[in-house]
């Protein structure tokens, strides 16, 4: 995603989670726009490198304004990351299953 002439590679992690989590002060089930916009900050603040802060959250916002379409890149970004995830843990599960019967 590019972010102010960065491109920051997006990585979901515990990470992204604490940094929603400290932000909303609340627990992360992000169910309105605003959670959405916040956790989106919240995967390129934690996808960064530790030593830099690419943006402010209300620069981000801004910049979400003028690049409308990067929320909804965001959210097949995160509709992809479950599908792989989904997946993994059916062959997961049929792994463990075959050990059992052994």
């Amino acid at each position: 995603v590019p972010i102010q002439d960065k491109d920051i590679t997006l990585k979901q992690s515990f990470r992204a989670l604490i940094i929603y989590e400290q932000i909303t002060e609340k627990p992360f089930n992000p169910i309105t726009m605003t959670d959405m916009i916040i956790y989106f900050y919240s995967v390129v603040m934690a996808s960064s490198p530790s030593d830099e802060t690419p943006i402010s959250l209300e620069d981000f916002i801004d910049y979400l304004d003028i690049n409308q379409g990067l929320l909804e890149e965001f959210s097949q970004w995160i509709i992809n990351n479950q599908k792989v995830d989904k997946a993994f843990q059916k062959e997961e599960k049929k792994t463990s299953v075959r050990k059992r019967k052994k």
